[in-house]
């Protein structure tokens, strides 16, 4: 943050004595059993804090460094891009997350000369290929990118996508990137599909479904079935029954159930819940029903008018509904995954008198330091 905003804070510390911390890509049989968990044990898929584990940690102090690739495209949206990605850092701090949690622009050369450790940011455009996709957490010290790479998030501003609404998408990548996975990629609700834990809410014979065919680019990549070469001049053929089933093969071959599919050996679920009960329905982290699917050209839910047709719907056979911001069990998993990265610690001043010296002696403003929004 730049040492300005640092001295009006360091004159509150001077004057009261003490810090105070306001609080502020896409997306029926009855059940067996339901959990007792309580309400904060349903939610939380986020990154684990064990190394050993997806490799993903949280950002140091609190605190998401990102800058803006230097592409043509990315460099004539960045104004809007910038003022959404704001907007929709309001939004989690409307819903009650910590004024610690901050995401900070930092210049072209900071980007370059450090952008393994800085989030980069590219504007894919307003067509209809324009897709979003966040790199989940920090990677921790195992990861090796080359010199010019980071981690990484892709946003467009088309609103026929994810949530419908472009403020609420970016704020679900902004979750992404603090180290949020889908609330629905937990293993624990899901069976019937490669890597599922018994879970009675998604899957081929659960109340939620899995209607794969209703994804957007199911035609193309299950039609004529997907011929992969093998070894030895063998060939293999998947279709659904693989595509549709493995996270890790829809990822291989860019089949957007992946963003779908549990995903195991990633993450922390806080949870041994496998029922309805234990899903988080109001979570910004959820795929709605139509996130990624087909236009059926009608409303089949007055209380959700989504012209998509459904991929994943509640147990009660409604549609998970379009959420537009961060529910209190998403701010809790935040707040439960940065549990031991303090904030940024402001250093005491020998004198307030100093702040002329201090102001002038900053990188912050137009020559080209970070600008918190």
């Amino acid at each position: 943050m730049a040492r300005l905003t640092l001295v009006f804070s360091l004159l509150f510390v001077l004057l009261t004595g003490h810090v105070v911390l306001a609080g502020s890509s896409i997306f029926m049989p009855a059940l067996k059993a339901r959990s007792n968990a309580t309400t904060v044990d349903r939610r939380y898929f986020h990154a684990t804090h064990d190394r050993s584990v997806g490799n993903r940690i949280p950002w140091a102090n609190r605190r998401i460094r990102y800058c803006f690739m230097s592409d043509a495209v990315t460099q004539a949206g960045k104004a809007k891009v910038k003022a959404a990605l704001k907007d929709a850092h309001k939004l989690w701090q409307a819903k009650g997350l910590s004024s610690s949690f901050k995401i900070e622009e930092v210049n072209d050369k900071v980007c370059k000369d450090d952008r393994s450790n800085v989030l980069g940011i590219t504007y894919t455009g307003n067509t209809a290929t324009s897709a979003m996709a966040t790199y989940v957490g920090f990677p921790d010290s195992s990861v090796k990118y080359p010199a010019d790479m980071g981690p990484s998030m892709r946003l467009t501003d088309r609103t026929n996508m994810g949530m419908l609404d472009v403020v609420a998408n970016y704020a679900h990548e902004l979750g992404h990137a603090w180290g949020l996975y889908h609330e629905h990629q937990n293993p624990k609700f899901w069976d019937g599909v490669r890597s599922s834990d018994s879970g009675q809410v998604f899957g081929p014979t659960n109340p939620g479904g899995w209607n794969c065919h209703n994804l957007l680019d199911y035609q193309a990549r299950i039609v004529g079935p997907l011929v992969v070469q093998q070894g030895g001049g063998r060939t293999t053929q998947l279709g659904s029954q693989q595509l549709c089933q493995s996270a890790a093969l829809a990822l291989q071959y860019q089949f957007s159930a992946y963003d779908y599919l549990p995903t195991p050996g990633v993450g922390d679920s806080h949870s041994n819940g496998h029922g309805a009960n234990d899903v988080d329905w109001q979570s910004l982290m959820i795929y709605p029903s139509g996130a990624g699917a087909v236009q059926q050209g009608y409303n089949d839910d007055d209380a959700n008018p989504d012209l998509r047709a459904r991929i994943l719907q509640k147990h009660d056979g409604s549609r998970i509904p379009i959420n537009l911001f961060p529910s209190a069990l998403d701010v809790a998993a935040l707040n439960a995954f940065y549990t031991n990265e303090e904030p940024l610690k402001l250093s005491l001043l020998n004198s307030v008198i100093g702040f002329k010296k201090v102001f002038k002696e900053s990188n912050s403003g137009p020559s080209g330091g970070s600008g918190c929004l």
